[in-house]
């Protein structure tokens, strides 16, 4: 998801939806993603937000607007959300008072305007705090003094399937196929059509969105079903399109979610031929050291697939006095 809305088309149809009074005076094709580490110097466990600086026209100027895109697909959605958008602003806004303080300009001095917006498309409604009003605790009496700040929710879930697949904006077509990951398979398969149907009548020639938007419905659905289902999916999504161009494009894009997937399992293979490999090393020096193990302490020798902390026992072996003081080897 936040790489599709990196796409300018992608941002623009997003925007229109969520703010379609405002969307019209953004220029996204000219948006800058600002790196996280601009604001953040430790941007860990924030990498799925999206900041840009986006050009906004109003009257005859154009002025720079933050727009924020906070992407949340969990089943219990961030509690602080609120904040932090709020922080996230605030500093962007310093960053942008002290900027505007060393050009030592004699214009009046005005904040850029800021956009926040969640985007949930996690599959239960979003229930967390919508506000900072909504954070706040006691006393009460002490809420009048807090900032008034809430970043505008844009909620899958408040969307059908069938609404979104009808939908004239690509974005909101492919999204369709996530509304609906959690249906029967069945269900599923009918909105995976529909949405690759829509997805190819609305294209034009060539469309860079079309491939970016077609190649994410494909992983979404390899991703996120039952592994069974992909080789079923794959002659869905063939037989949805008319346009041999297309068809081609998604014979093309199937073959390479196959391939990657058979190089997963090769490589996930050899990982746990070599887990194994270890594992009997060490039970075979373990009892010419220790004696014969207990199969409560097979079992968890057995257990231990993670190849560095297999290495790090087979350094101990030689020192460790017993099996128990062996497998504490973290």
């Amino acid at each position: 998801v936040r790489a599709i809305l990196q796409q300018a088309d992608n941002l623009r149809e997003l925007l229109e939806s969520a703010v379609p009074l405002h969307a019209a005076g953004f220029d996204c094709a000219r948006a800058r993603l600002i790196e996280g580490d601009f604001l953040l110097p430790d941007w860990r466990g924030r990498e799925a937000d999206l900041i840009f600086e986006i050009p906004y026209r109003v009257d005859n100027s154009e002025r720079l607007a933050l727009v924020c895109l906070l992407i949340e697909h969990q089943s219990r959605p961030d509690a602080r959300m609120p904040l932090r958008t709020l922080v996230y602003t605030s500093l962007y806004w310093d960053r942008y008072s002290r900027t505007w303080e060393a050009s030592e300009s004699e214009g009046k001095f005005r904040l850029p305007p800021v956009l926040s917006i969640v985007v949930h498309t996690g599959p239960q409604p979003w229930t967390s705090p919508r506000s900072i009003a909504e954070m706040l605790a006691e006393p009460a009496g002490f809420h009048q003094f807090a900032p008034i700040w809430a970043p505008i929710l844009w909620d899958l879930y408040t969307h059908t399937t069938d609404e979104l697949a009808k939908s004239d904006a690509m974005l909101l077509q492919a999204l369709s196929v996530v509304r609906a990951e959690g249906a029967e398979r069945e269900e599923f398969e009918r909105a995976f059509r529909i949405a690759l149907t829509r997805l190819s009548e609305s294209a034009q020639p060539g469309s860079a969105q079309w491939s970016d938007l077609v190649k994410f419905v494909l992983g979404w659905a390899a991703n996120r079903r039952p592994p069974g289902d992909r080789s079923a999916l794959q002659a869905v999504a063939e037989e949805a399109v008319t346009n041999e161009v297309h068809r081609r494009e998604i014979q093309a894009m199937g073959r390479t979610i196959a391939d990657s997937y058979r190089d997963e399992g090769r490589a996930e293979g050899l990982e746990k031929g070599q887990a194994k490999g270890i594992q009997v090393t060490l039970l075979r020096l373990g009892r010419r050291q220790f004696g014969e193990p207990d199969s409560a302490t097979i079992d968890a020798l057995t257990a231990i697939s993670d190849l560095d902390r297999l290495g790090r026992l087979s350094d101990a072996i030689l020192s460790a006095p017993s099996w128990n003081e062996l497998l504490t080897t973290l």
